[in-house]
Parts: C-alpha cells; structure tokens; sequence
C-alpha cells in the first residue's frame, strides 16, 4: 500500500463515510447494512467497498451466504495512524 493510492481511496465521500461506519461500529458490517444506513443500491456499495478492499484498506470474509467487510489488521503504522484520526472525528450523521 502507498500513501497516494490511500488517500485517493479515501477520497470518495460514499468510501470515507463507509469507513467512518466500521469504525463507529467496531466490527465488521454486511453489505445489507450498509445499503439499509445509506440508503444506496447494493450495486454502488459493493462497487465502494470492492475499491477500498482493493487499496488493503478492508478485508472481507464470507460466512454463509454474507459477505462481512471489516477493516484490515495488517495496515501499516502511518495508514493505522490516520484511520485512529478519522475515528476520532468520525461523525456517521454527516450527509453523503
């Protein structure tokens, strides 16, 4: 992971907040969750969280017939770092 493809992954509002929700929720989220929260397609979802388990920003697991998005143990300090900001200022209210 390099810091530039990072930031540009965290550059889409819908991503940024999809983070933000992880976070605030601790755990890992389905995609029904998300799309139920903010009222998006599933479509636009997978398409957001596809880009940022692509930039190692989240993993996934499947169980069942879920798939469950959470954010990576294995980022590196200075990504670990950030995301500790984000968290702090995380406001889940703020509109798309």
């Amino acid at each position: 992971m390099n810091q530039v493809d990072f930031f540009k992954c965290l550059a889409s509002p819908i991503r940024l907040k999809i983070l933000k929700f992880i976070l605030y929720k601790q755990s890992n989220v389905y995609v029904t969750e998300l799309i139920d929260t903010f009222e998006l397609d599933q479509p636009k979802i997978s398409q957001h969280l596809a880009r940022l388990k692509s930039c190692s920003i989240l993993t996934s697991e499947k169980l069942g017939q879920w798939h469950y998005y959470g954010l990576n143990p294995n980022l590196p300090a200075w990504a670990k770092g950030i995301i500790e900001i984000i968290k702090d200022h995380a406001d889940i209210n703020e509109p798309l």
